[in-house]
């Protein structure tokens, strides 16, 4: 899965696969990057994901993710993927100065209660 950040939000495009069938069922998710090769830094970002159907939308998010990769057009079987968005309900940070540090530094945030993003 390859996320695609923009402007209105975090969104992907998933292909048919247990996957997708899983955040149709139950939406909640946790992704994470992989640390770097000189350290152990990390993050990650949980929520609920919501499918979108809106074509202007799928449109915008796929111009993005076009452009972001230098492809012109998409690859074969790109309108059987489905495009969600991905609400934040948290994100942890994780800084380290190399591998093995004894004292990582942990930033975490939360949502308001509101759900709503910060201005």
């Amino acid at each position: 899965m390859c996320p695609v950040l923009t402007e209105d939000g975090l969104f992907a495009f998933i292909v048919p696969s247990p996957k997708r069938e899983d955040l149709l069922r139950d939406g909640r998710y946790a992704m994470h990057a992989f640390p770097a090769d000189d350290n152990e830094d990390a993050f990650s970002v949980t929520g609920v994901a919501e499918p979108r159907t809106d074509p202007t939308l799928r449109k915008a998010v796929a111009a993005t993710y076009l452009k972001e990769r230098d492809l012109s057009a998409p690859s074969p079987g790109f309108d059987e993927q489905q495009l969600f968005e991905f609400l934040i309900e948290g994100c942890l940070l994780t800084r380290t100065t190399g591998h093995g540090d004894p004292a990582p530094v942990h930033t975490v945030w939360k949502a308001d209660a509101t759900g709503k993003r910060p201005d």
